[in-house]
């Protein structure tokens, strides 16, 4: 997924620079051993691009795209991954349907005939990518095996952050590297690494705020927020450590598919060693799959110490409640939580 992000983004970004040739992107070292005397071999190191934008490069060795330096052109290019991608469900997105991620990345560049000049390619390359916000990029390819039929990425945002500038020969880990020849007089070489981080819908268009799961058609105006109030008096289940509970008349407030409840009970529990618990039912019915699915608190303004917790209890779809109090006392709790409609 990374690599099609990559050349969606910044790779057009780098090829409008006027010297750029020859862009590589999710280069990996890739070792040949060749022999070079009777019963001697000796390991070279090529870059070995997945993707790349000119088709001159060599691909004798087993349809590899292997780049190298070469006076014939005017820049070797190299984008290489620097660890695995991060990524992580957008908790604020509906359907959990969006994914932030995090890439490192690493720009390595080779200029042939810009002695006295590098420090402006530098410039132009920083100046394309360096703090470069792209927004609402669609990225389509067919699934393997599948006739027409494509999978779809939608980059909602993704920064590009500068991380460092590379001090040493960027290409060092190529064979290649070590002639002088290519690196000296009216070649040079500099690298960056930049971070991507961004929100990105993966397998179709964004479908915001609330779609059926496997729809991914355009949003129209009956796809927008859904806005609804009401009332319910929550009966609690499932009491432990508790002596008295009662429950007012709580509210809620549904926009799109967020929940918030709040309300007051007044309760007593039986012993302070332990938290009292409890459920209550939700307003709106949901899936709740996790404790964190859901999530508030509450509180006593009788004394300050006494607080609680509100989470999600997957087994009974419902809120677990777990607070502290002073037996044999009766404390005034408000509390507020919110929850996804899952």
């Amino acid at each position: 997924m990374i690599e099609k992000i990559i050349g969606a983004t910044i790779v057009p970004d780098i090829q409008a620079l006027g010297w750029a040739d020859q862009i590589g992107w999710v280069v990996k070292p890739w070792t040949k051993r060749i022999e070079t005397g009777e019963g001697q071999f000796s390991d070279i190191v090529f870059p070995v691009a997945e993707f790349v934008t000119t088709e001159d490069c060599d691909v004798t060795d087993y349809g590899l795209n292997i780049l190298t330096t070469d006076k014939g052109y005017t820049s070797l290019i190299l984008i290489s991954l620097e660890g695995d991608m991060v990524s992580e469900t957008a908790p604020n997105i509906p359907q959990r349907r969006a994914l932030n991620i995090e890439q490192d990345i690493k720009i390595s560049v080779w200029l042939n005939n810009h002695q006295g000049s590098t420090h402006l390619a530098k410039a132009e390359l920083m100046k394309a990518l360096y703090r470069t916000i792209y927004r609402d990029v669609t990225i389509q390819w067919p699934y393997i095996g599948a006739a027409d039929t494509d999978y779809d990425i939608f980059i909602n945002k993704l920064k590009v952050t500068l991380v460092r500038e590379i001090v040493t020969n960027p290409f060092n880990e190529y064979t290649f590297s070590k002639d002088q020849a290519q690196f000296h007089n009216n070649y040079s070489a500099f690298g960056f690494v930049f971070k991507l981080s961004g929100l990105i819908f993966p397998n179709c268009l964004p479908a915001y705020p609330v779609l059926d799961p496997d729809a991914c058609e355009t949003p129209t105006n009956a796809d927008m927020p859904i806005t609804s109030s009401g009332t319910y008096t929550p009966v609690p289940t499932n009491q432990s450590n508790i002596t008295s509970l009662a429950f007012y008349e709580a509210q809620y407030m549904r926009v799109g598919s967020t929940v918030t409840v709040s309300g007051v009970f007044i309760s007593a529990i039986t012993s302070s060693v332990s938290k009292g618990m409890f459920e209550i039912p939700l307003p709106i019915t949901s899936d709740i799959g996790a404790p964190e699915d859901l999530a508030g608190v509450c509180a006593t303004a009788n004394d300050a110490t006494h607080v609680g917790t509100i989470t999600g209890w997957p087994p009974n779809a419902t809120a677990i409640f777990e607070f502290s109090g002073q037996e044999p006392n009766s404390y005034r709790y408000a509390f507020q939580f919110t929850y996804q409609i899952i």
